[in-house]
């Protein structure tokens, strides 16, 4: 579901979104994710965008195959959120960006899942991180 729009202000505009879904839920959980972004059209032609955006698992997430989302498919479970800032300058001659995010992850491995795979694709230090040193195949 997602809900949006804009505001103009003089031709200025205020656009936002609020999104969620049940793609990855584990259970009753309500991921939320949104947008606010201000756009400034100057004299000159010129365009600065500012904005922040963010979204949130709404607890604990499940892998799910049928979604290109954020769980891998060894996790049993994950919490994770994004929460982010932006801007962009552009005139006839410059864009200039910037962007800075902050992502939290606190999930638990799935050893079965892990442990069933050939391990052909992942090398012993890559078996060891996922696995957390536990037995392998």
């Amino acid at each position: 579901m997602v809900v949006h729009g804009d505001i103009d202000f003089d031709g200025n505009t205020l656009r936002y979104a609020l999104t969620t879904g049940i793609d990855e839920r584990n259970g009753g959980e309500v991921p939320i994710g949104g947008d606010l972004r201000y756009t400034r059209i100057g004299m000159d032609g010129s365009t600065l965008i500012v904005g922040i955006s963010f979204y949130y698992s709404g607890g604990k997430a499940k892998y799910n195959e049928d979604v290109a989302g954020g769980v891998a498919k060894w996790m049993e479970s994950t919490t994770y959120s994004v929460n982010g800032l932006y801007a962009e300058y552009t005139d006839d001659k410059w864009t200039a960006q910037a962007a800075y995010y902050v992502a939290k992850h606190d999930g638990t491995r799935n050893l079965t899942t892990v442990n069933s795979w050939d391990g052909s694709s992942q090398n012993d230090g890559q078996r060891d991180r996922i696995c957390d040193g536990a037995n392998w195949g």
